[in-house]
């Protein structure tokens, strides 16, 4: 985790390693990972695949064409639509109209497509950040990665 601070030019901060079931943050000082102030937490983009199924459930702001099934639907077909195209926008309202955001349909293996509304690409990364109210995230409410990141805050020395 420390080579990315090394990478930017860094010694000291804080590294976000965000697995499909586990959020991992990293503190470092000076080359030096503070290992009391470690936070795992069991959040992962598993949560915004089940947003996205929960939002192909709905139907309203994203669905299958061409005939192709939910259940077909692989984790790699999601991984493939958040990589192409969702993405963690700036706090506010969503306004996809101001924002240059337009609906988007990705081919799928087999000839189906994926459609997702401007609203829904810019929503489902909200799970990891406290959530959207599209789905609930966690039997914990409280957990977010802006949560994780305070947690550690907390538990480092105020100099550090």
């Amino acid at each position: 985790g420390l080579l990315c601070l090394y990478a930017s030019g860094n010694l000291s901060g804080f590294v976000l390693e965000i697995g499909y079931s586990q959020t991992t943050v990293v503190p470092a000082f000076d080359g030096v990972v503070l290992t009391h102030a470690l936070s795992f937490a069991p959040l992962g983009t598993a949560a915004i695949h089940k947003c996205i199924r929960a939002l192909l459930a709905e139907g309203t702001e994203a669905r299958l064409v061409n005939g192709c099934d939910a259940a077909q639907l692989s984790s790699s077909d999601i991984d493939d639509a958040l990589v192409r195209g969702c993405f963690v926008r700036e706090a506010g309202p969503v306004d996809s109209s101001q924002d240059g955001v337009s609906d988007l349909e990705i081919l799928l293996p087999g000839g189906g497509r994926l459609w997702l509304s401007a609203a829904a690409r810019s929503r489902v990364a909200d799970v990891m950040f406290g959530g959207s109210g599209l789905v609930p995230l966690h039997e914990d409410k409280e957990l977010s990665i802006a949560r994780m990141v305070l947690d550690v805050l907390l538990k480092c020395a105020v100099d550090v």
